[in-house]
């Protein structure tokens, strides 16, 4: 290869690695923009949230409001390339039914672990709830009550 040819390569390079570095520092920013607009797709018609950190590790925010069906002083999502890595909560409200197979969260249906279908179904994350109140609407009637947890153990009221 000659020296002009180099030079060109060493640019081309020099230029991908400038583009990649950019798209590193702002793709969270921009997914935060989209947050309200996803979750509007997902079926939440009303959202609203204090934003905290957005990052290639997760979202943190605060206030958050999602129609009836959740609400949070304070909500920390941790995310991986694999999915879920860790739900921290403080004040959560979750209201929400379930079929035994499934949990409905306002328009937002997540199959449950276990299933019995044979499948990997939605396995939870490390989890830390503090006063989470929930009221869920089983086939054998409403459950309500309060939940603290961390990753080693729970209780509940």
């Amino acid at each position: 290869m000659d020296a002009s040819r180099k030079r060109r390569f060493s640019l081309l390079v020099l230029a991908l690695l400038a583009g990649l570095t950019g798209l590193a520092l702002v793709l969270p920013r921009l997914a935060a923009a989209y947050l309200p607009w996803f979750l509007l797709n997902v079926g939440f018609k009303e959202s609203s949230f204090i934003l905290r950190h957005a990052g290639w590790d997760g979202l943190v925010l605060d206030d958050v409001a999602l129609d009836h069906a959740l609400t949070a002083k304070h909500l920390s999502i941790g995310f991986s390339p694999f999915g879920l890595t860790r739900i921290e909560a403080r004040d959560l409200t979750l209201k929400a039914k379930t079929d035994g197979k499934s949990l409905t969260i306002g328009p937002l249906t997540l199959p449950l672990a276990g299933d019995g279908g044979g499948g990997s179904g939605f396995d939870l994350p490390w989890l830390r709830l503090d006063q989470a109140r929930f009221d869920l609407d089983t086939p054998g009637g409403n459950l309500q009550g309060v939940l603290n947890s961390e990753p080693e153990g729970a209780t509940t009221r």
